[in-house]
């Protein structure tokens, strides 16, 4: 609560329109985290995670409240991923970023994810969304039209890719 208090306040201060949405990992997951990633607890940055859903639909934005945090706040420089200048695969947009001292009498990482709505409803529904990634990894749990949903998204990957050129340069013969 002191942490989506925290960021609210700022956000506000600075006419930010947004939604804070936090969550803590619970005991289980914690546990196994440690145990899949051979990490201590204090090398878990995303016990305490929270989204900041911009109103406004203008991705720079997005950017505008990443310097902010990042110049209030001790951001932990290893661990910031920018999803919506190189989107993922499957579309997904968002800043993750991670900081310290939030809340300066708990000085644990939070780790904050930055995008819009327009980006958050495509995370929740869209194909970005965690219902179409768990299922892929049961394909045989899919009803038929997920399955034409998940067909149709992987011909317009194979086609996107065919169309596309990668060059390397080397300074090597």
């Amino acid at each position: 609560d002191q942490v989506s208090n925290v960021l609210r306040e700022l956000l506000r201060q600075h006419d930010f329109t947004a939604k804070v949405e936090g969550r803590f990992k619970n005991l289980q997951s914690v546990h196994q985290k440690i145990q899949k990633k051979k990490k201590t607890l204090l090398e878990l940055h995303d016990i305490f995670a929270f989204r900041i859903i911009l109103e406004k639909d203008d991705p720079e934005a997005c950017f505008d409240v990443l310097n902010l945090l990042h110049d209030t706040f001790l951001p932990i420089v290893t661990r910031f991923k920018d999803y919506i200048s190189i989107p993922k695969i499957n579309g997904y947009q968002s800043i993750h970023t991670c900081l310290r001292q939030v809340v300066p009498s708990l000085d644990w990482p939070v780790e904050v994810q930055i995008r819009t709505s327009l980006m958050d409803d495509f995370a929740k529904e869209g194909l970005a969304s965690h219902w179409i990634y768990s299922q892929s990894k049961k394909s045989t749990l899919l009803s038929s039209t997920e399955i034409r949903i998940k067909q149709q998204y992987n011909e317009l990957t194979r086609e996107t890719a065919l169309n596309q050129r990668v060059y390397f340069f080397s300074s090597r013969s």
